[in-house]
């Protein structure tokens, strides 16, 4: 969880959130100012929210495909053994 809180991108998405909360809140620009400041800090906490999303969604299908794999190995195994070898010419 450290990490995540000192990468780049968080680091990034945090700053740009705060400069949008500034710029919207000091009234930089008049009503256009504090509009841009307000969508700036929604739009980087959501593209944050969603490429930290996609990364874990990769993460957890790469385990879940290994997993997948050993249970298969563990199922030929136990198939082989059940058959008394005979599919690899033991007999």
């Amino acid at each position: 969880m450290l990490e995540k809180l000192k990468s780049r991108k968080f680091i990034i998405a945090v700053l740009t959130m705060i400069l949008g909360i500034v710029t919207a809140l000091t009234e930089l620009g008049g009503t256009v100012g504090t509009i841009c400041g307000i969508v700036a800090a929604v739009v980087a906490a959501v593209s944050y929210i969603v490429v930290e999303g996609n990364i874990d969604a990769k993460a957890v299908q790469l385990v879940t495909d290994a997993a997948e794999g050993i249970i298969e190995l563990f199922d030929e195994e136990n198939e082989e053994k059940a058959n008394g070898g005979v599919e690899n010419g033991k007999n």
